[in-house]
């Protein structure tokens, strides 16, 4: 039996004592060489927080080399290490639009941050469409979901007020630009 997975960001193979793990790091909200190192450094904390003892992690790259990635000693993985273990379920996101139109996307959300993220493509409204709500629906139940980028766009000279509300009332909350609420907070105060 095989499974073909569509691969959309980077693809890495985290090898253990037991078995392989391949990683795919989305690009939508990676900025830069560290930003996708720490989110390659979080998948590998994960797997060592399950038991698994990591030998090496390789690239697999489209032209076939695998060339091994030097973690480690990273500040990234440092970093990751000292994050506290997430909480990931597989939930829904839902956009409802002007026209009537709703789409339904596959997603992540990490129960410890409320983060929603890993947002699939689920179709593209018309031009004149506006969004005018955005829900994460868990467990069959659906909560609202601020996107802090517009937050923090919105309110250039302080959106501090309401980001720590979402953060102290435990909203959800997403972000296209790669932003965690608890930096954005500690960025305006």
């Amino acid at each position: 039996m095989y499974e073909i997975i569509p691969v959309d960001g980077r693809l890495f193979a985290v090898n253990t004592t037991t078995k392989t793990y391949y990683v795919s790091v989305m690009l939508d909200n990676i900025a830069s060489k560290t930003d996708l190192m720490l989110e390659l450094c979080r998948a590998v904390v994960h797997i060592e927080r399950e038991g698994a003892i990591v030998t090496s992690v390789q690239e697999v790259t489209p032209d076939g080399h695998r060339p091994r990635v030097s973690y480690r000693q990273s500040q990234e993985y440092k970093k990751a290490q000292k994050e506290p273990k997430r909480d990931i379920v597989p939930a829904v996101y839902m956009s409802y639009w002007s026209s009537g139109a709703v789409f339904r996307s596959p997603c992540q959300v990490d129960l410890t941050t409320c983060e929603v993220f890993d947002i699939q493509d689920a179709g593209y409204p018309s031009d004149d469409d506006d969004c005018y709500s955005e829900t994460v629906e868990i467990n069959e139940e659906e909560f609202p979901v601020y996107c802090i980028d517009e937050i923090c766009d919105l309110n250039a000279d302080s959106p501090l007020e309401e980001l720590t509300e979402i953060k102290e009332n435990n909203s959800y909350w997403r972000s296209c630009d790669g932003r965690k609420l608890d930096e954005e907070i500690k960025k305006y105060q």
